[in-house]
C-alpha cells in the first residue's frame, strides 16, 4: 500500500453509447459474466479488477442514467437496480465502485446547474469514472473563497471507486458552516490519493484516503449543498443503490448455499433452501417496490412522495444488508466441510456482506420511525 498516482490508463477511447433500456441490461449480463470467473481468486490475493474495470468505462453503463436533455436514456431506476444487482452478484467490489460513481451523478442531477450537468454528464457518457468521498466528524475539509477561486485542504476517506476515479467528489465545509460538494479532477495540483483500504470485505473496492492540500478550485466544481435538513430522493436512491449490492451479494451466496453437499439432500438441508429462497425473493421484490417509489418521487416531487420513496429505500435497504448476512451464514450450514476450505473463499459472502453493511442498524431503524408522523391525541384511526 502507498501514495497512489495513477492506476489506469486513462488514454482510452470513448465509451459506447447506449440508447436503450434492454440494451444496457444485455451489456450489463455481458460485464457480469466478464467478472465472475476471476472475482473469488481476486478477492483472496486483492488483486484490483483493471481490465475489468476498463471494460466497465468503455461499455456505455457509467452513462445510463443521464437525463435525456443531455443526450442520455435516463434508465429506470428498476433497471439500473437490477444491473447493480448483477454486477453485485459477480463481484460486489466492481458493483460498489459503480454504485459510487452513479450516487455522484445524482447529486449533480439535482444539484448541478445546467453547464455542470451537461458538462460532467457528457465525461460519463464519454466512460469517465466518478467517485465520492463519505463524510465524517472526524474527517472534515475545509473551503475558504477569494473572489471566484475556492481553496480545499484536509482528508476525507472514500469507501469504492477512488484508487480509479477521473473525478473524486469532496464534502467540504465553508467559514459558515456550511457543507458544499466539490467535484475535482484527479490529476488536480494538490490531490493525493492513499491506497490504504484494508476492510475485511469488499477488499478490491478501490477505497483510500484523499488528501488535499492548497488544492486551487474555480467556481464551477463547486456542486451544491451536500447536507439536507429533510429527505430526499438522493438519499432514497443512494439507500437504493446500496441495497442493490447486498441483493447481489445474497444471490451470490445463495448460488453457493444451495448447492448440493456430500451424502446426499436431507429434508431438513432442503426445507432450509426453501426459506432462504424465500427471504431473497422477499430482498429482490422489495427492491423492485422502493425503484417504483423513487421513480414516482422524481417526477411528483412532493413531500409525500419523497418520504414513501426515502421510507421504502431504506427499508429495502435494511431487509436486503440482514438477507445478505443470513444467506453468507447458511453458505457454512448447508455447503458442507469444503464450505471452510481457503481455495474455495466461500467466506468472502460473508466478508463482503458485513463490510458493505456499515450504516448501523439502529441509526437506519431511528431515521424510519422518523419518517412516520406520530398520531396526535385525538386523531382518528
Amino acid at each position: 500500500m502507498g501514495t497512489v498516482s495513477q492506476l489506469r490508463d486513462r488514454n482510452r477511447p470513448p465509451a459506447m453509447r447506449i440508447g436503450k433500456e434492454e440494451d444496457a441490461v444485455a451489456v450489463a449480463r455481458a460485464l457480469a459474466a466478464r467478472l465472475r470467473p476471476k472475482a473469488s481468486l481476486r478477492d483472496i490475493e486483492r488483486q484490483h479488477a483493471l481490465e475489468e474495470l476498463e471494460a466497465l468505462c468503455s461499455s456505455g453503463l457509467l452513462g445510463i442514467s443521464a437525463p435525456a436533455e443531455v443526450d442520455g436514456i435516463d434508465i429506470s431506476n428498476g433497471i439500473l437496480a437490477e444491473i447493480v444487482a448483477m454486477l453485485a452478484e459477480s463481484d460486489p467490489s466492481v458493483a460498489d465502485l459503480y454504485c459510487s460513481h452513479l450516487q455522484v451523478l445524482e447529486i449533480l442531477r439535482w444539484e448541478g446547474s445546467d453547464e455542470q450537468q451537461k458538462a460532467y454528464f457528457e465525461r460519463a457518457l464519454q466512460g469517465e469514472l466518478f467517485s465520492a468521498c463519505a463524510q465524517s466528524q472526524e474527517e472534515t475539509v475545509a473551503l475558504t473563497q477569494n473572489g471566484s477561486i475556492f481553496r480545499v485542504e484536509g482528508r476525507q476517506t472514500a469507501h469504492a471507486g477512488v484508487l480509479f476515479a477521473d473525478w473524486i467528489a469532496v464534502a467540504a465545509r465553508d467559514a459558515a458552516g456550511r457543507d458544499e460538494i466539490v467535484l475535482i479532477p484527479r490529476q488536480a495540483d494538490g490531490l493525493t490519493v492513499i491506497d490504504d483500504w484494508d476492510s475485511f470485505g469488499q477488499r478490491t473496492a478501490g477505497g483510500g484516503t484523499v488528501v488535499l492540500q492548497n488544492l486551487v478550485l474555480g467556481n464551477d466544481a463547486l456542486i451544491g449543498a451536500s447536507k439536507r435538513q429533510r429527505a430526499t430522493s438522493i438519499t432514497a436512491f443512494s439507500d437504493l443503490m446500496h441495497a442493490a449490492v447486498d441483493v447481489g451479494i445474497a444471490r451470490a451466496a445463495f448460488s453457493d448455499a444451495a448447492r448440493p453437499a456430500p451424502g446426499g439432500q436431507e429434508t431438513a438441508a432442503m426445507i432450509r433452501r426453501g426459506r432462504l429462497a424465500v427471504r431473497l425473493e422477499v430482498a429482490s421484490a422489495l427492491l423492485e417496490r422502493a425503484a417504483r417509489q423513487l421513480d414516482m418521487a422524481q417526477v411528483n416531487a412532493d413531500e409525500d412522495s419523497i418520504r414513501a420513496a426515502v421510507l421504502s429505500a431504506m427499508a429495502t435497504r435494511l431487509e436486503a444488508a440482514s438477507t445478505a448476512a443470513m444467506l453468507a451464514d447458511a453458505v457454512f450450514d448447508l455447503a458442507g466441510d469444503a464450505a471452510t476450505r481457503i481455495a474455495a473463499n466461500l467466506d468472502r459472502h460473508w466478508r463482503n456482506a458485513r463490510a458493505h453493511a456499515r450504516t448501523e442498524t439502529d441509526s437506519l431503524l431511528q431515521q424510519l420511525g422518523g419518517l412516520y408522523p406520530a398520531k396526535q391525541a385525538g386523531d382518528q384511526a
